[in-house]
């Protein structure tokens, strides 16, 4: 059983040497953690323990005034505004994601390939 797996192991080292691809996958993943390192958030965010919107104020109807548990000031408007939660749950049309993704993507230099067919859609490529 040893020498099976000494055996397999060698193997693999063979087929990496010959391989160039093998290392350049190391230097990627590295590329790609240092990548989401700069993704993560370093301070905390506040903004998420504050109450939710007086959405009866948003209508010009909050009669409770400052005894009203929620905030009372306007919705943002804008792309994020209008997410399906089970598009974005599935990866489909996720403005979010996209967000992220192109912000970090210009700050590295990278841009979309010009074959369309290459670009990933919603499905998972196998």
């Amino acid at each position: 059983m040893r020498n099976l797996y000494i055996k397999n192991l060698t193997d693999l080292l063979n087929q990496l040497d010959g391989n160039k691809s093998g290392l350049d996958s190391g230097r990627a993943a590295s590329a790609g953690k240092e990548m989401l390192k700069k993704l993560a958030r370093t301070d905390p965010y506040y903004k998420r323990n504050q109450p939710h919107v007086c959405s009866f104020y948003a209508k010009g109807e909050c009669k409770r005034g400052s005894e009203c548990p929620y905030r009372h000031e306007l919705p943002v408007n804008n792309e994020l505004a209008h997410q399906n939660l089970q598009d974005r749950y599935h990866g489909r049309n996720d403005p979010v994601a996209r967000k992220i993704l192109s912000g970090n993507a210009e700050n590295q230099g990278l841009k979309p390939p010009d074959d369309v067919t290459v670009v990933r859609t919603s499905s998972v490529m196998l």
